[in-house]
């Protein structure tokens, strides 16, 4: 009987070419349907209901086996632009260690592709996103956005979004409508590229929102008393499928209820994967990642009020944030990143044994490609690839974490009131990095001025910087930083930090120069657009190439340009507007993809350039100030606390001093930039130190 019974299953395998552990699985899952429907009292056409149970057991296992084909088939394409980029890099004198690093976090040299990163696609993505989300919110319901800053007044119409979203047309309030179909709109966006990207997340209908699960009212409640509060809220068939009954549910959430409040769901490790094995392979890879459905409006708006930290807004931040981070590490690195970077490393290490040099030379090298990348330790490597997977924000312990936090945000607080006027030093820096893209010193500090002290244009200024990803960060401080913010800062604490900084005036700053830095940029690329690319100033030229911008790519880049009032810019999302035939003859797939990558190099252009005019700290200074430790464990904490106040000049040694002392693109020392550095920062910082 056993034999006749695994010939059926190997049958059934080569039948639907399919593992016999799948097989075997769903033949255990059609069974448990079966006992469920009996136990039930469903005995009508019970045969038929098995056989269309057992039909879509199949199509979800052949499913998973045609994404597994697509995924090896993405790997190869990324490994071979790895192997490229590797190359080119080693070529103009980069180690291996940081050519690694390099795609990453990204380089502050100036060597070709070196801000070509998975961190700086996510801020790309992150930006595309929320930016263009709030860009749509500020111009359709302007009210909505200033009502979204006090958010007891605005739960009321939140909820009303939820039920929209759910129901279009289910409420009489038309804002509420219209802020549910742009919020829809971008949530669907994510999706697209998820799938692109080697996912397969089909389409949410009747979703209502993502929830933003508060990890620390979750453990409050406890794990047994969470499970049975939210059970009867689901639609347990949406949420887990048919065939899973409340037992298996309640299982399912226990798992769910660990993954919030560890943070485990952010990243499975291989050695974990490597644990699950025989038939539990299929359920696990069908429970991962799950979208909780509820079973209707009211039911998530009261697991929200009791459960949620903010509202269906701040949820859509943080599921936008989240999902920026995923989808650009698999765009990187494939849907298995750290799969895919072991295999690049040891090609990079037998690279090395096999390679010319002297013993000692070669065990350097290969020591500093040493790395455990499950625990983010090991060479730089380790910790550069916890920061872009986003380990380093996960708790070791969740209480300490947030005691820590909201210590260093009373010290943020008492010692940076007048950080504003130490800022002025900003000007600096933002004429500096305005001079790789050819700009006058003298033209670029009247922008900045300009921007700081003329209010006529300042709405238009970061209406523009949305649409270009630049500048949501101020906007989303009033409203989402009200229920949390990236350091796991108490709420109350996080809302006390931003009034205190919007009241000195540093949010005030800050928010003006990125925009001005932004839409400034925009417009010089329109400007240059008249030219060929060699006709480029050699500066700009090899600025657009540390973005991977080249000459085929400028091409199509000067049939960009828009006439917005009276500026003309260069607008990301109208490569989407390119006739096919702009491709040189790529179809299908690979001219869906080419659109996608030209679009995001110009996003990544425009934030990353933006971070380097105005300073702030990045994935690759978080891998200095960290050092890959999580908060709330002993180790991070004492990291966190030493480097509380040094992210700022450590990001300014990265961006600004070391480019300009190591030089640029085989250049040599920047002896101008140097120069400029030391004359205006001395005459700045002299006004700023008799301005306190």
């Amino acid at each position: 009987m056993a034999a006749s019974l695994s010939s059926c299953i190997s049958a059934t395998a080569a039948e639907l070419g399919l593992k016999e552990s799948d097989v075997k699985e769903i033949a255990e899952r059609l069974e448990k349907y079966k006992r469920q429907q009996i136990a039930a009292g469903t005995v009508d056409r019970i045969e038929d209901k098995v056989r269309n149970f057992a039909k879509t057991q199949a199509e979800r296992a052949k499913l998973k086996a045609a994404l597994q084909r697509k995924s090896a088939a993405l790997n190869v394409i990324l490994r071979q632009e790895w192997e490229q980029d590797l190359a080119a890099l080693k070529a103009q004198g980069t180690e291996p260690v940081w050519a690694v690093v390099s795609k990453l976090t990204g380089l502050f040299t100036g060597v070709k592709n070196a801000r070509k990163s998975a961190a700086a696609r996510r801020v790309a993505l992150e930006g595309a996103w929320q930016g263009g989300m709030l860009a749509e919110l500020r111009r359709d319901l302007p009210q909505v956005v200033d009502m979204l800053k006090r958010p007891r007044e605005a739960k009321p119409f939140l909820d009303d979004v939820v039920r929209e979203w759910r129901k279009s047309g289910s409420t009489q309030n038309a804002d509420a409508r219209r802020a549910a179909e742009i919020m829809a709109k971008y949530a669907e966006a994510a999706r697209i590229e998820a799938n692109r990207a080697g996912a397969n997340i089909g389409k949410l209908e009747d979703w209502g929102g993502p929830q933003s699960h508060d990890e620390t009212k979750l453990l409050r409640a406890g794990k047994e008393k969470w499970v049975r509060d939210i059970l009867p809220l689901l639609d347990l068939v949406r949420s887990f499928g048919e065939g899973v009954d409340e037992a298996d549910a309640a299982q399912i959430l226990s798992e769910t209820w660990e993954n919030i409040v560890t943070g485990r769901g952010m990243r499975t490790t291989a050695k974990e994967r490597g644990q699950r094995v025989g038939p539990a392979n299929l359920a696990r890879s069908l429970e991962k990642e799950r979208v909780l459905h509820f079973k209707n409006a009211d039911a998530w708006i009261a697991y929200g009020d009791v459960y949620a930290r903010g509202n269906v807004f701040t949820g859509m931040i943080d599921h936008l944030h989240h999902t920026a981070r995923t989808v650009a590490n698999m765009q990187v690195m494939g849907p298995n990143p750290q799969v895919f970077l072991d295999a690049i490393l040891e090609t990079e290490r037998r690279a090395i044994r096999e390679g010319g040099g002297t013993v000692a030379q070669k065990n350097k090298r290969l020591a500093a490609l040493d790395a455990d990348l499950d625990k983010g330790t090991g060479s730089i490597i380790g910790r550069a690839f916890a920061e872009v997977m986003g380990d380093t924000y996960r708790p070791g312990n969740i209480n300490a974490a947030r005691w820590g936090s909201g210590i260093r945000a009373v010290e943020s607080m008492a010692k940076l009131g007048g950080a504003v006027i130490s800022s002025v030093t900003d000007l600096v820096t933002y004429a500096h990095a305005m001079r790789f893209q050819g700009r006058g010193i003298l033209e670029s500090y009247s922008d900045g001025l300009g921007a700081l002290f003329s209010g006529k244009s300042a709405g238009d200024r970061r209406q523009i910087a949305l649409m270009l990803g630049v500048g949501a960060d101020s906007m989303l401080g009033d409203i989402h930083a009200r229920f949390d913010a990236a350091d796991n800062v108490p709420g109350g604490l996080s809302r006390a930090m931003n009034t205190f900084f919007k009241w000195s005036g540093l949010t005030w700053w800050t928010d003006r120069l990125t925009n001005a830095f932004a839409t400034m940029s925009s417009a010089h690329m329109a400007e240059q657009s008249g030219m060929a690319w060699a006709e480029l100033n050699p500066a700009y030229k090899q600025t657009l190439g540390l973005h991977g911008i080249d000459e085929a790519r400028w091409g199509l880049i000067r049939q960009l340009v828009s006439q917005e009032g009276d500026y003309r810019f260069i607008w990301p999302e109208k490569v989407r507007e390119l006739p096919d035939e702009a491709f040189g003859g790529l179809e299908g797939k690979k001219l869906e993809r080419a659109r996608s990558e030209l679009e995001l190099a110009l996003r990544e252009f425009f934030t990353d350039e933006a971070g380097f005019g105005i300073i702030r700290a990045d994935d690759r200074t978080r891998m200095f100030t960290t050092q890959g430790t999580n908060p709330g464990t002993a180790l991070g904490e004492a990291m966190r606390f030493i480097m509380q106040f040094k992210a700022f000049p450590v990001a300014y040694a990265q961006k600004v001093l070391a480019p300009a002392i190591k030089g640029r693109a085989g250049e040599g020392r920047d002896w101008g930039g140097i120069a400029h550095l030391i004359a205006m920062s001395t005459i700045l910082g002299y006004v700023a130190m008799a301005a306190k």
